[in-house]
């Protein structure tokens, strides 16, 4: 076979390019989710060097690269996300590199491998951008200790520095995030292929492989001892103790998760890029850029290939085959590989959040599975360039999507913080925001403290944390005893503690769309028909008397990331009227309800309850007329409001200062609503 190889060098710009157009376009729209807002709360309230002890309890090596990285890049969002398009780059341009050592007689399928990786499916959270772009910077160092030693056998003049690069790396990272650690397995591999092209005598070409692998296998058993003398507070090794107590039965569930996670990081992810019904449900503008992302990556991929594979004459039918078969094999060798640090933990693989995060190891393994697979079919070059190009374009344009759901997420983040400040000006120090059913796709309780206290602690110094965001849902699905007013609730955020009780809490709920959140009232709150889980047992923890109406200033949320404050709409006069209701000010209701009636005149089954407060500042402003109308309006939207309109009344009656008219006025409702049964 002769042939032209022009530039394969050319393959990195275009990785660049693929990146950016998977993961680039929205960045400017994205913000902060999951741990990120840990890490960028101790960016701004503690500084760089507060995390050599945040991550001493597991990871402490992983704190010398957030201390140069984070006073870097400081607390912009769009810093973070450009930086984590460029980490991942990094990542791919160090894979390819050493692929190009590997197999540098196939540049058009190492350049292949390097693009699936960059847009490989399985993993979906790129937008969590200071998390994932350090965690990226210390995958492309991994792949680059793995490309010094393949380097190493092909450059003997510079052997030593080589491998010796390739040992340094291998120390860092393997300490630095365990994820990496089954691949390790990879590295005999990788040796034993590049010495079979100088070293023909199996058993000398075995003796040198395992010379050369032996300091990187004290590496790891080094490691090993350390993880296991100091195990991870993220994960609980359990492989042990099942094979303790069931022994067959451990070996076969082990085979089956072992099956079900490879398929599902291979097959199930990559096949993910195909379902393309979601768009039927976007604006056609959605739609448009999706298809320009997908062409612009498989054009990219596409010159990418050319470039790599040259002009080829007198090719051999036998040599796609020659390289599909052990590619197969070694891909699958990887998703093994890659899945061992996962296996004998309580954790698991799932393809959607958080779990996905454990694909990561296992994306090289997919990648050259699919690779191989696609060299497999031995059809003529362009036609297997043609089949990369599309699974590329696709999974740039899936991206695209994943994007969007991660700038929906950050939207309501936005919306929950602001309506969470106008409904609490202030809030008394010590105070759990008790909750249930979050709505965030990729923010839990622990993560959304932090931006909690920096709504309402804003000059916050030390590291005892004020308030704290607690999901009952978290402790009582998963069999914990139930909560009572006596109950201790002691949370860390790494090295920033929480201590409270649940006699001190406001419980609020925010279920959007169509609904705004809601600060419960136990009184008159507890028969609300739409309620979400656990409601029963949280709701009356709530006190409004923590909540500080008249706090100078009042809170804001952290205004670099959620600014500019929304104009005023539905969901800010309902929070303004609670408020307005909590300190009894009714004239100010009703001056809220008229302008907040001319933003929504119908109501829902999901929203008809944030009537309630422009009911009763009617009703107490002696508008009866207005006030029943209301009462009328939510009672035939739902009839299950009944209850609540019912106890509402029954307390505004109750009121001996509003004098006779309003007793006529509740009879007629409490006969009309039935109130009695």
């Amino acid at each position: 076979m002769q042939r032209t190889i022009l530039r394969p060098w050319m393959a990195l710009p275009a990785l660049l390019l693929v990146c950016a157009l998977a993961y680039g376009v929205t960045i400017r729209q994205q913000g902060f989710y999951w741990d990120d807002w840990t890490i960028v709360w101790y960016i701004h309230f503690l500084g760089a060097s507060s995390f050599k002890a945040a991550f001493a309890s597991d990871r402490p090596l992983l704190a010398w690269i957030y201390q140069v990285t984070t006073p870097l890049l400081g607390e912009s969002p769009f810093n973070w996300q450009a930086f984590a398009v460029i980490t991942r780059w990094l990542a791919c341009a160090a894979l390819w590199w050493a692929l190009r050592g590997l197999w540098p007689r196939n540049p058009l399928q190492t350049s292949a491998i390097a693009i699936l990786f960059a847009v490989y499916p399985g993993f979906k959270q790129q937008h969590i951008a200071i998390t994932y772009s350090n965690a990226f910077l210390v995958l492309a160092l991994y792949l680059s200790s793995w490309g010094f030693m393949i380097w190493s056998l092909r450059r003997l003049s510079r052997f030593w520095l080589l491998y010796l690069i390739s040992l340094l790396l291998a120390i860092y990272t393997v300490f630095t995030a365990e994820h990496f650690f089954g691949l390790e397995l990879l590295r005999p591999v990788f040796l034993w292929i590049v010495l079979s092209e100088t070293v023909s005598h199996y058993g000398e070409r075995l003796k040198k492989t395992l010379l050369l692998w032996l300091p990187f296998l004290a590496i790891d058993l080094a490691f090993l001892v350390w993880r296991i003398s100091n195990p991870t507070p993220r994960a609980q090794i359990t492989l042990f103790e099942r094979l303790t107590s069931d022994p067959s039965g451990a070996v076969i569930s082990l085979a089956e998760t072992v099956l079900r996670d490879i398929l599902t990081a291979s097959f199930s992810a990559w096949s993910q890029i195909f379902r393309l019904d979601w768009l039927s449900a976007q604006p056609p503008g959605t739609t448009v850029r999706f298809v320009v992302i997908a062409l612009a990556a498989a054009a990219a991929t596409g010159l990418a290939l050319i470039f790599a594979a040259g002009h080829r004459r007198d090719i051999d039918a036998r040599a796609g085959l020659r390289w599909a078969i052990p590619a197969i094999g070694l891909g699958l060798f990887s998703l093994l590989a890659g899945g061992i640090p996962i296996w004998p933990t309580n954790l698991r693989l799932e393809l959607f959040f958080p779990w996905d995060r454990f694909t990561l190891p296992m994306m090289f393994g997919a990648a050259l599975l699919l690779a191989g697979l696609i060299e497999l079919l031995n059809f003529a070059p362009p036609i297997n360039m043609a089949l990369v190009v599309v699974c590329a374009g696709l999974a740039a344009g899936f991206h695209y999507q994943i994007a969007l759901s991660f700038r929906a997420d950050w939207l309501s983040q936005r919306d929950f913080f602001w309506q969470l400040a106008w409904r609490v000006p202030g809030l008394e120090p010590g105070t759990i925001l008790l909750t249930s059913d979050l709505p965030f796709e990729y923010d839990w309780d622990n993560s959304l403290t932090a931006p909690l206290n920096w709504t309402y602690a804003p000059q916050m110094q030390g590291t005892e944390l004020p308030y704290l965001m607690y999901n009952a849902e978290s402790r009582l699905s998963s069999g914990l005893p139930p909560l009572d007013k006596n109950t201790r609730i002691q949370e860390y955020l790494r090295i920033t503690p929480f201590s409270g009780s649940i006699s001190q809490a406001v419980v609020g709920f925010y279920q959007p769309p169509g609904s705004c959140f809601k600060l419960i009232d136990p009184q008159i709150d507890q028969n609300l028909p739409e309620k979400p889980r656990y409601f029963k047992e949280i709701y009356s923890f709530s006190r409004l008397d923590l909540v500080h109406a008249d706090a100078a200033p009042p809170a804001q949320p952290p205004l670099q990331f959620f600014e500019p404050e929304p104009p005023p709409n539905w969901c800010y006069y309902f929070q303004k009227a609670e408020l307005a209701r909590q300190t009894g000010n009714w004239n100010e209701i009703v001056e809220l309800g008229e302008k907040a009636f001319e933003t929504r005149k119908t109501f829902t089954r999901k929203n008809v309850y944030e009537l309630l407060p422009f009911i009763e500042g009617y009703a107490r402003s002696n508008q009866f007329d207005r006030a029943y109308e209301m009462t009328r309006q939510g009672y035939q939207t739902w009839e299950k409001m009944g209850a609540t309109l019912c106890l509402l009344w029954d307390k505004i009656s109750a009121d001996a200062s509003l004098g006779a008219e309003i007793q006529s006025a509740s009879k007629e409702i409490h006969e009309e609503l039935k109130c009695s049964e």
